[in-house]
């Protein structure tokens, strides 16, 4: 099952489109997989990681930011997921939203990602 990265919804309002699930989307019919976009939720607005200055505080800028919608836990149980986002700079994000995956019972979550982000 595909589960894109969310977006907190006051930065869906600004932008009109979340390009993880985009991205996503066009994943579902190269891999012939599921998709579940609306599993995984931002609670927490926070800033870009990529203006954040320094790992130690994009991890706590991140951490417990993402949950799954109580109803859609039974979507996930024993699941293997493949999470999608737009860019991969510490890999905090993705980690952050696979403990909340796996803690609504994906058994495994991997990721995959459009561009990658030297930190530097």
């Amino acid at each position: 099952m595909i589960v894109p990265v969310s977006r907190h919804k006051s930065k869906l309002r600004s932008r009109g489109f979340n390009q993880s699930e985009l991205t996503a989307r066009g994943l579902v019919k190269q891999l012939s997989m599921g998709i579940a976009p609306k599993t995984l939720v931002r609670t927490v607005a926070t800033d870009a990681q990529s203006e954040q200055p320094s790992p130690a505080v994009k991890k706590r800028a991140v951490q417990g930011v993402f949950n799954v919608v109580p109803n859609h836990e039974n979507t996930l149980t024993g699941k293997r997921v493949l999470l999608i986002d737009d860019v991969f700079t510490t890999g905090i994000t993705i980690n952050s939203a696979a403990v909340s995956l796996k803690q609504a019972g994906a058994v495994w979550v991997g990721a995959a990602v459009l561009e990658v982000q030297p930190i530097g």
